[in-house]
């Protein structure tokens, strides 16, 4: 036990600066780097290094030892939660972007009726007022 309390307390691994630093770029890439082939490029590099980890065991636990993770299966569960907040949070902006086109057809659709009916009510009103000459 030649460590005290502090030193044990004040020490990061590896793999828990790995995890550190993937949040913060997480974060910084939602909220101000987002592009369709950003979103493609991580994607294709998430998906590629899960199935080259799943297909070469050997390679997935020497990496994860390597990194401070116990075993070749944590860290291929760890890169899945890492491609599943990206699949997520490219959901949830697809479906805020069909939400607002959803918002604006809906306006359109309400002016254009609220149109056609002022033209209704204005093609009934004048053809009342119109005096009609039945007499002659």
């Amino acid at each position: 036990m030649g460590h005290s309390q502090r030193e044990v307390a004040m020490s990061l691994e590896l793999s828990q600066l790995i995890i550190i630093l993937a949040m913060l770029a997480f974060g910084f890439y939602v909220f101000s780097a987002r592009t369709v082939l950003r979103d493609r490029i991580i994607y294709f590099i998430l998906v590629s290094a899960g199935v080259i980890l799943a297909l070469y065991p050997n390679f997935s636990t020497r990496l994860a030892n390597a990194i401070g993770i116990g075993r070749g299966t944590d860290l291929i569960l760890y890169i899945f939660i890492i491609f599943s907040l990206f699949y997520y949070t490219s959901l949830a902006s697809q479906f805020k972007k069909i939400e607002q086109q959803l918002t604006t057809l809906t306006r359109a659709i309400a002016i254009q009726h609220a149109l056609n009916n002022d033209k209704e009510e204005i093609g009934c009103v004048s053809s009342e007022a119109t005096p009609t000459d039945d007499s002659t």
